[in-house]
C-alpha cells in the first residue's frame, strides 16, 4: 500500500482527477489540500506557487496504471510520486484491499 502525492494548479482538476481515480477504483480514499503554497527551484530561482495538492491511498501495484491515466489526460502537468505505507491498522488496510481494484 502507498500514499499518492499529486501537485496541480487548479482545483477542479483536482477534484476531477480524484473522482475518475475513486470511480475507476485505483484508489480507495483521498484528500485535497486547495492553495497551498509551494516552493521549488528551478534553474537557480526560487519559484512559488499554489497548488493543490492530492494524497491518496491505493495498492502499489496500480501506481503505474494511475500515473498512465494521469499523464493521457494531463500530461505532465501534474507531479506525482507514492511514499510507502509501512504500518496502519487493520479497518486502515481493509479499505485499500476493498476499495481498489485487483491489478490485471
Amino acid at each position: 500500500m502507498v500514499n499518492l502525492v499529486l501537485y496541480l494548479s487548479d482545483e477542479n482538476k483536482a477534484r476531477t482527477l480524484v473522482t475518475t481515480l475513486l470511480q475507476k477504483k485505483l484508489i480507495a480514499h483521498a484528500s485535497i489540500a486547495t492553495s497551498r503554497e509551494t516552493l521549488s527551484a528551478l534553474d537557480g530561482k526560487l519559484n512559488v506557487n499554489l497548488e493543490c495538492v492530492i494524497t491518496a491511498q491505493t495498492k502499489a501495484v496500480l501506481f503505474e496504471e494511475i500515473s498512465r491515466l494521469v499523464t493521457e489526460n494531463y500530461g505532465n502537468e501534474i507531479r506525482i510520486f507514492s511514499i510507502p505505507i509501512a504500518q496502519c491498522n487493520d479497518s486502515f488496510s481493509e479499505v485499500i484491499r476493498t476499495e481498489t481494484k485487483d491489478p490485471g
